[in-house]
Order: structure tokens, then C-alpha cells, then sequence
């Protein structure tokens, strides 16, 4: 069973703010507490290499190779996606594969519902740090959500 980190928190701005917001990683530093920068293209494009910096709550991070597999925006039912995947030798050979999906969906008086899931498998995966993984989630949304207040 693969193993899973995931977060969701209703933001009060339209679907297209926020969407605009997560796709734009040249400003992550300014509101995200979890990746603290982009290396690599400033706006989400399918296809992209990127490098994630990554702060654990706890102290530390680390940096994450990625690769953007999904970039919808809002569609005329309000709904949004962003995603990518570890683009690492170790996902290369199987052994640690790993994908997050943001999803945003307009709810009624222009709040967004956002959800993050990123779920890693292969058999490095259980060396994952899980719970700093979580962690991370849970401040990321906290922060997206403060930063349209």
C-alpha cells in the first residue's frame, strides 16, 4: 500500500487567485513556509524541470527534483489542478516514486476548496519522512489560506 501525505483547507478567494497563486513559484517565498523556493522556471508549464527547496517544520530541508506532469486551470466548473513528480535516478530505476496532485474547486461566495496529496511508492518509500511530509502540508495550506486574509 502505498503511503500518502495529505492536507485540505477552504481559502476566501476565487478558485482563480489561488490557482494563479500556486502556479506562480517565483513567489512561493513570500507565503509558503514549506517550499521556500523554486529553482527552475518562475510559473508552472507541463514538461518543466524545477528544483523544490524544501523546510521542515522541525528544522532542516532538503532540495526535490521535480518534473510538471499537469497544469489545468480553472474550467467553467471551477475546478483546478496542479501537479508534479519526483524526477530523480531512484524514481528513474523504481525504487522511490512520488507525485502530488493540488486540486482547487470553487465553492459558493467565492471561496476554494484546496486539497494536496502526494503519495510515494516503490521500496525506498518507507525511508520517506512521512511525518515532517505532513507537517509541511498542513503549513503550506495554513499559509496559502493566511495569505489571501
Amino acid at each position: 500500500m502505498p503511503l500518502q501525505a495529505y492536507t485540505e483547507t477552504t481559502i476566501d478567494a476565487p478558485v482563480e487567485q489561488v490557482f494563479e497563486r500556486l502556479a506562480d513559484f517565483s513567489r512561493y517565498p513570500e507565503w509558503n513556509p514549506f517550499t521556500v523556493r523554486v529553482i527552475g522556471p518562475q510559473r508552472a508549464e507541463v514538461g518543466q524541470r524545477l528544483t523544490l527547496q524544501v523546510r521542515w517544520t522541525r528544522g532542516g530541508g532538503t532540495t526535490s527534483p521535480e518534473v510538471v506532469t499537469r497544469v489545468s486551470p480553472p474550467d467553467v466548473q471551477g475546478m483546478a489542478v496542479l501537479i508534479w513528480r519526483y524526477d530523480h535516478l531512484m524514481a528513474r530505476l523504481g525504487l522511490l516514486r512520488c507525485e502530488r496532485v493540488q486540486t482547487l474547486s470553487a465553492l459558493p461566495d467565492a471561496q476554494t476548496h484546496y486539497v494536496s496529496v502526494e503519495t510515494f511508492r516503490g521500496p525506498l518509500s518507507r525511508l520517506t519522512p512521512l511525518k515532517q511530509v505532513q507537517r509541511g502540508f498542513e503549513a503550506q495550506a495554513q499559509a496559502l489560506a493566511a495569505s489571501f486574509q
